[in-house]
């Protein structure tokens, strides 16, 4: 099954959601702020990472996997 993941980073959280084709969810996870232009580059990244990884734990599969 293809899943696709959304992220909205802004400048107080980060939230990313894993959803199928047919828009069921099937993980959510959330980080801090991702506004690099008040956090850095380095820190904007790290919290789409963190976001990312919690969304594909939250859908019981491996980071990245397809």
């Amino acid at each position: 099954m293809e899943l696709y993941l959304g992220i909205d980073g802004g400048g107080t959280r980060t939230r990313a959601v894993l959803v199928d084709a047919q828009g069921l969810i099937h993980g959510e996870g959330e980080a801090g702020a991702a506004n690099y232009n008040n956090i850095g580059l380095p820190a904007a990244v790290s919290a789409l990472r963190v976001a990312s990884e919690a969304a594909w734990r939250d859908a019981g599969r491996a980071f990245g996997a397809a």
